[in-house]
């Protein structure tokens, strides 16, 4: 299907189901919203959602039913409530004490990049560098390296669910890429959707592998901003200030990732702020009053989605007939007035694969 040409029919934002390719692709207002289960069925109209978000308004929101019992809700649905519950209870926890005890390990692995440069060690990272340096003030971070975990097996000291929230945002990225840039190359991995739909079957005991295994360079990162006097005080100089001349915690910048997702998208604190191409404007993502969160109808939960330069390059390579796909430009801001001394916890997995970045 050529998506090219799609006629304007505006539509409210009330429904997932009531917003269509055309009303994405021509109406700024519409925030665009997508069903997940409907990706993950491979729906025709949830691809072409999908393929008008990117094209004209460069991110979406992928949207579930969070509101409705376990028990009442299929199989599926009920593992994605069960994992986002999870992360959000260990790698988001409401509490002023973070990382939790389980999370709070590093690695003695370093994580090395897809240009095979040394970044990090993997697990916490205080943002300092290791060292005692002045790196970073303003967060910190917990981090996960998928192709360093065999099989998306785990490490024991890190947890069943964060190991379960890895795998399900391994198995989305993927889906999503086999629904963009076609089946040529990955699939997404049953395994990935087994250890997520099935959590038991995750063998923590498993040790690491110490490297990167079939070129899978993915990362899921759980962060916290402090959102405190000095924090902000750090980020105080030109550098951190944005296009339209916002205070920033974190500057305007694109991701060098295929796919990346926000599986925990917070309503208490907020930050994240993406481009919206179609309106030409700054879109919150997150946190109260966000126009993300205001979209979303009674117990309805949602994940941020967007792109980076790898998939931008590799579309422009493999869908030269297409309209343009750019990598979404994005930041985040200082916290407001109210939401000083409130941390900001915010959950991230990058897509990264060796044959993108060649």
């Amino acid at each position: 299907m050529n998506r090219t040409n799609l006629e304007s029919k505006p539509l409210p934002c009330a429904t997932t189901c009531a917003i269509t390719p055309s009303t994405i692709a021509t109406d700024p207002t519409v925030v665009p919203k997508i069903s997940l289960l409907d990706i993950l069925r491979g729906s025709k109209t949830a691809v072409d959602q999908l393929w008008a978000s990117l094209i004209h308004r460069g991110y979406f929101l992928l949207c579930y039913d969070a509101g409705t019992p376990i028990s009442s809700v299929s199989p599926t649905l009920g593992a994605i409530i069960e994992t986002v519950e999870g992360m959000k209870s260990v790698l988001t926890p409401n509490t002023a004490n973070w990382p939790p005890s389980q999370c709070s390990v590093s690695s003695g692995d370093v994580y090395f990049n897809e240009r095979d440069v040394p970044m990090y060690r993997l697990g916490y990272d205080d943002g300092t560098g290791g060292e005692g340096g002045d790196k970073d003030k303003i967060r910190e971070y917990f981090r996960v390296a998928n192709g360093n975990i065999p099989g998306v097996g785990g490490w024991r000291e890190w947890g069943r669910e964060v190991v379960r929230g890895t795998c399900f945002c391994s198995y989305l990225a993927d889906v999503l890429l086999h629904q963009t840039l076609g089946p040529k190359r990955r699939k997404p991995k049953r395994s990935q959707r087994a250890r997520w739909m099935e959590p038991e079957s995750i063998d923590l005991e498993e040790p690491s592998s110490g490297g990167v295994e079939g070129g899978d360079f993915s990362i899921l990162y759980a962060m916290n901003y402090f959102n405190t006097p000095s924090s902000i005080s750090h980020a105080s100089s030109p550098s951190f200030t944005g296009s339209d001349g916002r205070p920033l915690s974190l500057r305007e910048h694109v991701d060098p990732s295929l796919f990346v997702i926000e599986p925990v998208v917070g309503r208490a604190v907020g930050g994240l702020e993406i481009w919206d191409k179609l309106g030409g404007r700054w879109v919150a993502a997150d946190g109260d009053g966000a126009e993300a969160i205001g979209c979303l109808g009674e117990g309805e939960d949602c994940m941020a989605v967007f792109v980076g330069k790898a998939f931008e390059r590799a579309w422009k390579s493999e869908k030269s007939n297409e309209p343009e796909i750019n990598a979404t430009l994005h930041r985040v801001r200082q916290p407001t007035k109210g939401e000083i001394g409130r941390p900001r916890r915010a959950v991230i997995y990058e897509q990264k694969y060796a044959e993108y970045f060649e």
